[in-house]
């Protein structure tokens, strides 16, 4: 998601976050809409720190969450190179 507001394709911030239980994959999100990007990324990033905190813990009875969140970054690094080549097209 801080990839995503970094590239200007995502104009929300983190309001507020609820971490997956243990042995579970469901987390909830409330997004707020943000203007300034500084200030999503920030969002993003407290997040971020909040998730890798739960990761750690949960590691030591199970790897999924560590493995769901490593799945996703191919995806996105897709979608940023998509963003970055038809961008440069632009100019």
């Amino acid at each position: 998601m801080e990839q995503l507001t970094a590239l200007g394709l995502m104009p929300f911030a983190c309001d507020r976050f609820f971490d997956t239980e243990v042995n579970t994959i469901e987390f909830f999100l409330s997004l707020r809409p943000e203007p300034d990007t500084e200030k999503a990324i920030a969002s993003w990033q407290g997040m971020a720190s909040e998730a890798k905190g739960f990761i750690h813990k949960a590691s030591k009875s199970s790897r999924q969450p560590a493995r769901a969140l490593s799945s996703i970054k191919a995806p996105l690094r897709a979608i940023s190179a998509r963003f970055r080549s038809s961008s440069a097209g632009k100019s």
